[in-house]
């Protein structure tokens, strides 16, 4: 699982700087839910934001 991969490394980085770590979120977070989850476009753009917030 790459993304997973990905995900934690970039967490990881997030941790140590907060823009990045948002931006990289705001990235990962729908794509994860995408690939993972199989969710729809509509949900895709309530996910974005998480991102940022998270």
């Amino acid at each position: 699982m790459p993304f997973f991969i990905i995900f934690i490394v970039v967490s990881m980085l997030g941790s140590k700087k907060r823009i990045f770590g948002g931006l990289a979120g705001a990235v990962l977070v729908p794509i994860i839910g995408v690939f993972v989850l199989s969710l729809r476009l509509q949900m895709l753009f309530f996910l974005i934001p998480l991102g940022f917030i998270g």
